[in-house]
């Protein structure tokens, strides 16, 4: 999928026509599954050339690709360039949380509900309790499990609803 997506990408190109966000999120999308640093790291390049590197919709699928192809550093520095950080919260919770990393993944936790003041959502839970499970974290996945139970009623039954489907 990701050699499909990158010929499409190279013949968009060729015939000049410029990719936008949402081609831009797919072919993320699909090189993610690749795991070739240097491959992403020249889309990366592209990104920032074309203006997407302050897109929050393109960000996220960013963080994740250099998150599965265990560069969590270029993970952290688009995050870190990213103004307006909404969406991307979580894939940078989960990319600490894959890489054993989930003391940082509390504290990105814990910025984005105090300082950013964001409402955790159906992906955030899952990822920061999953990346304080991997690291031995317990109290603090209790602590995000309570929360989640008591500031955020509705989203926890979701989130329960969800494990028991398989």
């Amino acid at each position: 999928m990701a050699h499909k997506s990158m010929e499409v990408f190279h013949n968009m190109l060729s015939i000049e026509m410029q990719p936008d966000a949402v081609a831009m999120v797919k072919i993320l999308a699909a090189c993610s599954e690749s795991g070739i640093l240097q491959q992403d790291v020249c889309l990366h390049g592209y990104i920032i050339i074309s203006g997407f590197n302050n897109n929050i919709f393109v960000g996220a699928p960013l963080i994740e690709l250099y998150s599965k192809c265990c560069s969590i550093d270029n993970a952290t520095k688009v995050f870190e360039g990213i103004i307006h950080k909404d969406v991307i919260w979580s894939a940078m919770i989960a990319g600490y949380g894959i890489h054993g990393q989930g003391e940082f993944s509390f504290l990105i936790f814990d910025q984005m509900v105090k300082i950013a003041i964001v409402i955790p959502n159906n992906v955030t839970f899952p990822s920061i309790l999953s990346a304080c499970s991997h690291v031995g974290l317990v109290e603090e996945g209790i602590k995000i499990f309570n929360m989640m139970s008591h500031e955020y009623q509705g989203l926890s039954r979701n989130i329960m609803g969800f494990g028991r489907t398989g």
